[in-house]
């Protein structure tokens, strides 16, 4: 079996809901308490610790990505090896261009190289000579893997995966096989089984969370825009100030009249 997902999965639906890049930690810190008990901040501080330019929107789709895609893939992985079942674990990393590449490494980034149709994906990932490399790199590999299971491209062969080494072959325009990529957050879920059942579908992202808030204050106010909220609150700084000179004026007109 192959089995993989991208890093970045949940910022494909940036193209949906495209405010989801301006949530504040607020937003989706009840659910990922929900999961983890009162050890969300070392979750938070794991995946920091292993990519620390992430935002806090990104952090939650970080997060989100992998409750929904990665680590049921890992779990599904780690019990198919642990029975014999020969299988082999990729991580997609090679980034998209679109949303003047805000969306990372998003989900269903590697099927345009896996297919061969780049040119198709021009606006999703580019059609440039690096990508038709690995295009042709990633379909060496599916071949060989329908042909005799044993995939290789470019001299790099695909290990097998298992509990100790993890083996992950890292679709990227660098194709290479790394032991246990991003160990720090796979570790720092603990013991949760990713099954559909724990986490149920009712908490495999905040959107679907009964106990995220989205009308707090910080999450109103970063869908709207600060700046927007800035200006507002300037203009009715200005009204309101306007509105008391004026009433003063007034007042100081009837009294002068008595």
């Amino acid at each position: 079996m192959v089995i993989g997902t991208t890093l970045d999965e949940a910022r494909y639906w940036m193209y949906l809901l495209p405010e989801i890049d301006r949530l504040p930690r607020v937003y989706f810190e009840p659910w990922l308490e929900s999961l983890v008990g009162g050890r969300s901040q070392e979750v938070a501080d794991a995946y920091l610790r292993e990519r620390p330019d992430l935002t806090d929107s990104q952090l939650g789709m970080a997060l989100a990505g992998d409750v929904s895609f990665r680590m049921p893939a890992i779990r599904m992985a780690e019990a198919l090896a642990e029975r014999g079942v020969e299988v082999r674990m990729y991580l997609a990393t090679v980034p998209a261009t679109d949303l003047d590449g805000r969306m990372g490494s998003p989900h269903a980034v590697e099927l345009p190289f896996l297919f061969g149709t780049l040119e198709a994906a021009d606006t999703f990932v580019g059609d440039t000579a690096d990508n038709r490399v690995l295009s042709e790199q990633v379909q060496d590999l599916w071949v060989g893997f329908a042909r005799d299971g044993r995939p290789a491209a470019s001299g790099t062969e695909w290990p097998l995966y298992d509990t100790q080494t993890r083996s992950t072959m890292m679709l990227d325009h660098d194709l290479r096989v790394e032991q246990d990529p991003y160990p720090a957050a796979r570790r720092a879920w603990g013991d949760l089984a990713f099954d559909g059942t724990d986490p149920g579908l009712d908490r495999l992202t905040p959107l679907q969370y009964e106990g995220t808030n989205p009308y707090h204050p910080l999450v109103v106010a970063s869908v709207i825009g600060w700046g927007r909220v800035w200006g507002a609150l300037v203009v009715a700084a200005v009204l309101i100030t306007t509105a008391v000179v004026l009433l003063r004026r007034r007042r100081r007109r009837a009294g002068s009249s008595r």
